[in-house]
C-alpha cells in the first residue's frame, strides 16, 4: 500500500486472504483502522455506503475522502503532490475537492494486467463525466454530519460547501483484462435495496454477449509527462449496454 500522506480506514467486505494480509501488514502505518462489513452473499453498495457514512461522521480528521480499491487518486497537473494540493485547497477556503474520472481498461482480449504494476502498464483510458462535479468526494470535515447516500458515494453533501476549481484526477481501473471484467460483472449479485434504487443496472444486466472492450481508436493514452485529455467526455461506459431506466452507477 502506498503512503501518499494520508491514513486509511479500511472496510473489509470479506476480502480475499491475500488482500487481508496486505492490509494487516500496514496497520499502525498507512492503515489507521480496519472495520468489518460482512458480504452476506450479495454486493450491497447501499449497506457499505451507510457504513462509510457512519465512519465519516464518527471519526476525527481534518479532511476525509472516499477511496475504493480500484481507484488511484492524484493531485492536479503541475502540483507537487497530493497532500500539498489538498492543503492549498484548504488554505484557499475550499471545503470539497472534485476528481475528474479517467477510466482505464484494456482494449484487446490478450491483455492481462493482473499481478502487474497496472498503474504504469495500463495506459488506455477515456474521460468519464456523466454530470458536473461527478466525483466531489474529498472534503474538509464540517461541524455537522455529511450525507453520502444521495450521491451514491460519488459526491458528498453538507452545508456551506465550496468546491475547489482545481481539477484533481482519479484513475479508475474498472477491470484489468477481458477475463477479469467478465469474472467481476457476470459473477456478481446485487442486494435488493440496490436493485430497487436502480443502481448498477447496466452492470447487473451484463451478459457474455453484451460485455465488450472499447474500440481502441476511441481511447486516449496516458504516459509519464503527458497531460490528461478531457476531450470527448463520456456519460456512459462503453463496456456496458444501457437502457433508459438505468440509475446512478455503483462501483
Amino acid at each position: 500500500m502506498e503512503d501518499c500522506g494520508v491514513e486509511a480506514i479500511v472496510i473489509d467486505n470479506d476480502c480475499l486472504p491475500g488482500t487481508r494480509e496486505i492490509v494487516e501488514a500496514n496497520v499502525g502505518g498507512v492503515v489507521r483502522e480496519v472495520v468489518r462489513h460482512p458480504r452476506e452473499g450479495t454486493f450491497d453498495w447501499s449497506g457499505i455506503l451507510r457504513h462509510k457514512e457512519e465512519i465519516a461522521n464518527s471519526r476525527n480528521s481534518d479532511w476525509m475522502m472516499l477511496w475504493d480499491t480500484d481507484e488511484f487518486r492524484q493531485a492536479p497537473d503541475g502540483a507537487d503532490d497530493f497532500r500539498t494540493a489538498i492543503r492549498a485547497a484548504d488554505e484557499a477556503g475550499y471545503t470539497t475537492v472534485n476528481f475528474d474520472e479517467f477510466v482505464f481498461v484494456p482494449v484487446t482480449e490478450s491483455e492481462e494486467h493482473r499481478g502487474t504494476d497496472y498503474v504504469a502498464g495500463l495506459e488506455t483510458y477515456y474521460y468519464f463525466a456523466p454530470r458536473p462535479q461527478h466525483r466531489a468526494n474529498a472534503w474538509r470535515k464540517p461541524g455537522g454530519n455529511v450525507a453520502l447516500m444521495k450521491g451514491a458515494g460519488h459526491t458528498v453533501a453538507f452545508g456551506g460547501q465550496r468546491v475547489s476549481p482545481d481539477h484533481f484526477a482519479m484513475r479508475h481501473f474498472l477491470f484489468l483484462s477481458h477475463a477479469h471484467g467478465m469474472q467481476k460483472y457476470l459473477g456478481r449479485s446485487y442486494s435488493d435495496e440496490d436493485q430497487t434504487k436502480g443502481w448498477s443496472s447496466e452492470r447487473r444486466n451484463t451478459t457474455v454477449e453484451t460485455f465488450r472492450l472499447p474500440d481502441p481508436t476511441t481511447m486516449k493514452r496516458k504516459s509519464a509527462g503527458v497531460a490528461w485529455d478531457r476531450s470527448d467526455r463520456r456519460a456512459q461506459h462503453p463496456t456496458f449496454i444501457y437502457t433508459a431506466m438505468d440509475g446512478i452507477e455503483g462501483t
